[in-house]
């Protein structure tokens, strides 16, 4: 998975689910930077775990961290 962060820093990670937890890793170019998390997810049928990851992507790799309004993209 490739996001694109508002400071258009590249990361690349790969994300995985099961019934009720996410978890994923991501690291940013060089590998100077890693993030791997695991959380609990419970949701509608037919919802997303997609926000709260870029979010929590957005404030690992932010120099000012999140602000909750993520402007992390992914493609």
């Amino acid at each position: 998975m490739r996001v694109t962060l508002p400071d258009h820093t590249v990361l690349w990670g790969k994300t995985g689910t099961e019934p009720g937890y996410t978890n994923a890793v991501f690291a940013a170019p060089g590998g100077g930077r890693r993030l791997v998390y695991s959380f609990n997810y419970t949701a509608p049928p037919d919802s997303s775990e997609m926000p709260y990851v870029l979010r929590i992507v957005q404030a690992a790799f932010s120099h000012a961290g999140g602000d909750g309004n993520s402007g992390a993209r992914t493609k």
